[in-house]
């Protein structure tokens, strides 16, 4: 019986990055797009490589020339995969490596949002420090960094939000009354932290039907 041989992605997938270097030392093109369940086309060997948390693995695909801001089928980079997981070293190296902090998926989000939403609050640092875009006030990504960091009781960004002038921020995203999906706005999920700076928004914006929240 024949064994199946591997290809390289599905290499990468499992893991078996030997394999995946013996391959291209007998010519495959590790820098060649790859299909996805989608049909689209995506090289998966840098997601591979964050997803076992394989700095080395990373490097070794750099030298090979593979591109560090290559998407995934849904618009996640190498990037997005590692600050959603909390991985402080690769994102740390990433960004070191010349990685888009700034990039952009398929639903709007950047790195810096999908950290601020599963709480890894010290790579969200990382990716602000380095310049990452948070998003123009009103924006789908901005809105949501605001309710991560009230979810998460987090302070210390809205803090840094407001000194960065985003924030007027509440008042900001107040005036668009962007309702999460959850169905509740901004304003409202800001209420415990600041009561009186909801009720003075309050007074200038009406409250948008569709926000569930009372306060």
């Amino acid at each position: 019986m024949r064994r199946r041989r591997l290809s390289v992605p599905q290499a990468a997938t499992m893991g078996h990055f030997d394999i995946v270097w013996f391959l291209a030392e007998k010519g495959a093109d590790l820098k060649a797009p790859h299909k996805d369940h989608a049909g689209g086309g995506h090289n998966a060997l840098i997601l591979s490589a964050v997803r076992h948390r394989s700095v080395e693995a990373l490097q070794k695909l750099k030298d090979f020339g593979v591109d560090l801001d290559t998407r995934h089928w849904n618009g996640n980079s190498a990037l997005h995969e590692a600050a959603r997981s909390g991985e402080k070293e690769l994102v740390a190296w990433l960004i070191r490596s010349g990685a888009n902090v700034s990039a952009i998926n398929d639903s709007g989000e950047g790195p810096v949002a999908e950290a601020a939403s599963m709480g890894h609050f010290d790579v969200l640092w990382l990716l602000l420090e380095a310049g990452c875009d948070v998003g123009e006030p009103g924006s789908s990504m901005l809105n949501n960094l605001v309710m991560s960091a009230v979810r998460h009781s987090n302070t210390a960004l809205l803090d840094h939000l407001q000194a960065c002038a985003w924030y007027t921020l509440v008042e900001r995203v107040a005036s668009a009354w962007h309702v999460h999906v959850h169905g509740v706005c901004v304003v409202c999920a800001c209420a415990p932290l600041d009561r009186l700076q909801t009720c003075r928004l309050q007074t200038r914006h009406p409250r948008p039907a569709d926000c569930r929240r009372t306060y």
